[in-house]
C-alpha cells in the first residue's frame, strides 16, 4: 500500500510553510528547508516544525519562539511533581501547574538529571517560583528569567547565611547533601522531607509575615521545632528546615521554638557582578551559542538535542528540539548551536537531550517524535506561559499553513485554520464553518466548497470566519509527481468509487482531482472510469492507468459483484475445512452436515476452565459485504456469549465483536453491521475481509458432565444490497414507509406501495446488530402492523425481505 491513511497525508500538506524555499547553513552545509508547520501557539509565541533536507538522512527540527516583551507572557520552570528527587513527564508538569490566570501554553524538558540513586536530582543549579530547588555551583550554565521575563544566560555564585541570637552560620546548600559540620537548608522542592539520616539536628521554621521565599533578599523567620537523632524531618507549604551536623547540630540545638531569626540565599550573576532576582532558573552541560557565534566546545556526536536562547536585545527567547536517532538524524551541539542561531538566537546553552528531548505544545502535547517511542519523565522543564483573561470570543483566525506549494488540479477541502482570541491565545485549533474564495486565474471552488486549483497562477486563497479574514499563499507548481492512493481495490456494481489520487511536493502530500486526469482502462468490459469515476461492470480484474502531463501511475482494479442480497461466506457442509477447537476433555465429538449450507456439531461434556467452541478457517470474505450474518441454534448448551472476529485488509489484527443474548433452544441470529467490522469501514482500503474465528463461550458452571450437547450452525453468509446502520432518512428506501416514525405506543405500521407482495419477513435489530425480534407473513398488500411491540424507547432497524429483495429501515421508538 502507497499511503494508508489519506488523512495523515493531508494534515501534513496542511501545515505552514513560512520558511518554504530557505535554506540553514548548518556547520558548513546549505540545507534546504520544508517548513511543515508554522502558527502561532500563545501571546506573540510561534511554533515551527522544519525538516532540513539531506540525501541520506534530513533533520527534524521543532523551534518555539517567545516574544518575552508581551505584558501577557511569563516564564516558569518546574520541578518534576515539584520534588528534586521525582521525574515527570513535560506535559504533565504543564498540566499540572496551569491554572486560571496561568496557562503553561508551550515550553520543553530541561537539565540533565541523575539516573542512579536519588534518580530525577537535577546535575546543575535551578529554582521554580522564586525558591531555589537545587543550589547552583559557580561553573554551572545556566539559563534564568526574572519577574519581568529579562533573561540571563550564564553563571552564579550561591550565598546562603542564617542570623539567630546573635549568631551567624553559613548555609552550605540548598536540598544538597549533608556532610560533615555542614549546614543546608530544605524547602518543599525536596519532596516536602529532608530525607536526611539520624545523625544530625533539624529545625522547623516559617517565615513571617509579609516575607516570601526568593533569592537576594533577607527573610524573617521563626523556629516552629526542633529535633534531634531522627532526621528526614518532614515540613508543610511555605515551610523549611535547617539541617546540621556536628558543629552545626551544635549550633541548632541552641535554638528554641518561638525564636525568631534572619536568612539570606544570594546567587550572584558571574561577570555582571550583580545579584538577579530569579522567578525561574535551569541548568545545562554547556553553553553553545555567546555573542552570536559558535562555541568550540562541541559534543561531536549524533543525538536528540534541546536547547533555548535568546536574541541579543532579549526581547525574543527561542526554544528549540531537534530528533534523533530514528528518522531524523541528529546534530551535535556546534549544529545544535548553528540551528538556532537561524532562528535569531544569539546566546543559547545546551539542555538535556536524546530521550529526553521534548517539545510541548498545550493542545497538542509533545510535537517532536521522542527516539524513546514515548515522552519521557524528566527532572525539570522550561516553559511559556499566559497570564491573560479567559475569552472564548474568536477575533482572529490564522491557517496552520499560511502557503501552499501546489499542483495543477490540486484540491484542497479543509485547510486547518485556528481560531485565536484578543489576547493571541490558542482556543480552537480546528474552526469550523468557514468559507473559501478565490480569483478566477487561480481555479474555482467546487460545490463542496474546496479550492481547486485548475487555473493558470497563484495567488491569495481567502478564508472567511463570521467576517474574519485571514489568506493562504498558494504557490502554483506546473507540473508535480502524482500517485494513485491505494495499490489495489475491490468494487462492484452498486458503488461509485471516486479514484483517491495524490501529489507530492517536498514531503508535503495533497489530494488532485482525480477527474482531471486522462484514464485507461485495459479491458473496459470489467470496468469503466468516468470523470474520476471508476465502477464495476463484470467479476475480474484489470487495470487502469491515470495520467496528468508527463506523469501517470496505475491501479489494480478488483470487481466481485454479489449474486443476490445474501450470499454464503462458506459452506458448512464441508465441515473438515474448519479448524474447531475444544477442550481435550471433551469425548464422542461429532461433526454432521444438515444441508448444504449448515452443520451440526455433538460433544460430550466434560469438566473445563473457561470452556468455548473457536472454529477458525483463513477465509476470505466475497466483494463489498454490508454485513455479515451468522444464524445458529445452541439448543441445550449454556452459551454466554458469542464472538465473531472479522480482519480489516489493512489491520493487523481482527475486530471481534461480542454479542451476549443468546437464547437456548432457538435459533439466534446475529447480523453485523460493517460499521462494526473495520475503524473506517467506507474507506476501500479496508477490504477485503477475512474471517479470523468465530468462538462461542460457554457457563462452565451450569453444563453438565458427561452430557450430550449439540450446536448448529445454519448460516454465515454475506448481506450486500440496502443495509445500512444509523440511516439518516427514515422514511422510504425503495418501495417502504413506516409510519407513525418516531412510533407512539410501540404500534408501527409498514406501508407497501404494491398492491401484493409474496411472502414475506420482518426483522427486527438493535443498532448493534442484535436480532430483537421476527416474523413472517403470507401473500400481504395494504399495510402490515410491525412485531414492535412492548419494546423500550430507542432506535431500531427494521430488515423486510420479499424473495430476493431486501429493504432495511430505521424506526424510532417513543
Amino acid at each position: 500500500m502507497k499511503n494508508i491513511y489519506l488523512l495523515l497525508s493531508l494534515l501534513v500538506c496542511f501545515l505552514s510553510s513560512a520558511f518554504a524555499g530557505d535554506v540553514i547553513n548548518v556547520q558548513g552545509k546549505n540545507y534546504p528547508v520544508d517548513t511543515v508547520a508554522h502558527y502561532k501557539v500563545g501571546p506573540g509565541s510561534y511554533y515551527t516544525a522544519l525538516h532540513l533536507l539531506d540525501a541520506s538522512k534530513p533533520l527534524h527540527v521543532f523551534l518555539l519562539e517567545v516574544d518575552a516583551s508581551n505584558p501577557y507572557v511569563r516564564f516558569k520552570s518546574v520541578i518534576g511533581v515539584d520534588s528534586t528527587l521525582t521525574c515527570e513527564t513535560p506535559s504533565n508538569m504543564a498540566k499540572r501547574k496551569s491554572r486560571a490566570g496561568m496557562t503553561y501554553f508551550a515550553g520543553t524538558n530541561a537539565d540533565f538529571f541523575v539516573t542512579q540513586g536519588q534518580v530525577g536530582y537535577p546535575i546543575h543549579g535551578c529554582m521554580a517560583d522564586g525558591e531555589i530547588a537545587r543550589t547552583p555551583k559557580g561553573s554551572d550554565c545556566l539559563i534564568g528569567f526574572d519577574a519581568k521575563n529579562v533573561p540571563y544566560i550564564g553563571n552564579l555564585t550561591y550565598e546562603g547565611l542564617v542570623s539567630i541570637n546573635g549568631e551567624s552560620k553559613i548555609i552550605k546548600s540548598v536540598n544538597g547533601s549533608r556532610g560533615d559540620n555542614e549546614l543546608i537548608l530544605f524547602n518543599n522542592l525536596n519532596g516536602h522531607y529532608t530525607h536526611t539520616n539520624v545523625h544530625g539536628t533539624e529545625v522547623l521554621i516559617e517565615l513571617l509575615p509579609n516575607n516570601q521565599w526568593t533569592t537576594n533578599k533577607e527573610l524573617s523567620f521563626k523556629v516552629l521545632k526542633q529535633e534531634s537523632g531522627k532526621g528526614n524531618m518532614k515540613m508543610g507549604a511555605s515551610q523549611a528546615i535547617l539541617s546540621g551536623h556536628g558543629t552545626m547540630a551544635d549550633f541548632l540545638k541552641k535554638l528554641q521554638v518561638g525564636a525568631e531569626g534572619k536568612l539570606t540565599i544570594a546567587a550572584t550573576a558571574t561577570g555582571l557582578n550583580q545579584q538577579l532576582e530569579f522567578d525561574a532558573l535551569v541548568g545545562g552541560d554547556r553553553f553553545i551559542l555567546k555573542n552570536g557565534i559558535v562555541d568550540n566546545n562541541d559534543w561531536a556526536e549524533l543525538h536528540p538535542r534541546t536547547a533555548i536562547g535568546h536574541s541579543a536585545d532579549k526581547s525574543k527567547t527561542y526554544f528549540c528540539v531537534v530528533d534523533g536517532r530514528g528518522v531524523s538524524a541528529g546534530c551535535t551541539t556546534k549544529q545544535l548551536a548553528d540551528i538556532i542561531k537561524s532562528a535569531g538566537a544569539t546566546e543559547a546553552i545546551n539542555l538535556d537531550g536524546g530521550g529526553s528531548s521534548c517539545l510541548y505544545i498545550k493542545e497538542y502535547g509533545q510535537v517532536n517524535h521522542g527516539s524513546d517511542g514515548r515522552e519521557r519523565a524528566v527532572s525539570n522543564g522550561i516553559f511559556a506561559a499566559t497570564i491573560a483573561p479567559e475569552d472564548n470570543t474568536i477575533t482572529e483566525i490564522k491557517a496552520m499553513r499560511s502557503r501552499l506549494e501546489m499542483p495543477r488540479y490540486g484540491v484542497v477541502s479543509m485547510p486547518t485554520i485556528l481560531g485565536y482570541n484578543r489576547y493571541e491565545t490558542l482556543i480552537d485549533t480546528n474552526v469550523k464553518g468557514f468559507t473559501l474564495s478565490c480569483s478566477p486565474e487561480m481555479g474555482i471552488i467546487n460545490k463542496e466548497g474546496a479550492f481547486v486549483a485548475s487555473g493558470e497562477k497563484g495567488g491569495m486563497l481567502k478564508v472567511t470566519y463570521k467576517g474574519i479574514i485571514t489568506n493562504i499563499q498558494i504557490e502554483l507548481k506546473t507540473e508535480a509527481e502524482i500517485f494513485v492512493r491505494l495499490d489495489s481495490v475491490i468494487v462492484d456494481n452498486r458503488t461509485k468509487y471516486e479514484i483517491e489520487v495524490q501529489s507530492k511536493i517536498g514531503e508535503n502530500l495533497m489530494p488532485v482531482l482525480s477527474s482531471a486526469l486522462t484514464w485507461t482502462v485495459d479491458n473496459p468490459a470489467i470496468c469503466k472510469v468516468e470523470g474520476g469515476i471508476l465502477t464495476g461492470l463484470s467479476n475480474g480484474e484489470t487495470i487502469i492507468t491515470g495520467t496528468l502531463g508527463s506523469f501517470s501511475d496505475k491501479l489494480k482494479v478488483m470487481v466481485e459483484i454479489p449474486s443476490a442480497a445474501t450470499i454464503a461466506a462458506d459452506d458448512f457442509s464441508a465441515a473438515d475445512s474448519w479448524i474447531i477447537g475444544l477442550p481435550s476433555s471433551w469425548t464422542n465429538i461429532t461433526k454432521t452436515s444438515v444441508s448444504p449450507s449448515s452443520f451440526r456439531l455433538g460433544y460430550t461434556y466434560k469438566s473445563a476452565r473457561g470452556p468455548s467452541i473457536r472454529f477458525s478457517k483463513p477465509l476470505r470474505l466475497y466483494g463489498l459485504p454490508d454485513a455479515v450474518k451468522l444464524v445458529f441454534n445452541p439448543h441445550a448448551i449454556p452459551m454466554t456469549k458469542v464472538i465473531v472476529a472479522i480482519r480489516p485488509a489493512d489491520e493487523s489484527n481482527s475486530t471481534p465483536v461480542e454479542y451476549t443474548s443468546v437464547k437456548a433452544n432457538e435459533e439466534n441470529t446475529i447480523l453485523i453491521p460493517k460499521s462494526q467490522l473495520s475503524t473506517h469501514p467506507n474507506d476501500l482500503i479496508s477490504y477485503p475481509y477475512s474471517l479470523d474465528y468465530i468462538k462461542f463461550m460457554l457457563n462452565g458452571g451450569t453444563s453438565v458432565a458427561d452430557t450430550n450437547y449439540t450446536l448448529d450452525i445454519n448460516e454465515f453468509s454475506l448481506v450486500y444490497d440496502n443495509w445500512t446502520v444509523g440511516i439518516t432518512n427514515p422514511e422510504v428506501i425503495s418501495r417502504l414507509k413506516i409510519y407513525p416514525n418516531p412510533a407512539e405506543n410501540g404500534i408501527a405500521y409498514v406501508l407497501l406501495e404494491n398492491n401484493e407482495l409474496n411472502p414475506m419477513s420482518v426483522n427486527v435489530y438493535s443498532q448493534d446488530g442484535q436480532l430483537i425480534r421476527t416474523k413472517a407473513f403470507g401473500i400481504v398488500s395494504g399495510s402490515i402492523q410491525l412485531p414492535v411491540e412492548g419494546l423500550m424507547s430507542g432506535i431500531y432497524l427494521v430488515n423486510i425481505v420479499c424473495g430476493s429483495q431486501m429493504d432495511t429501515v430505521k424506526l424510532t421508538i417513543k
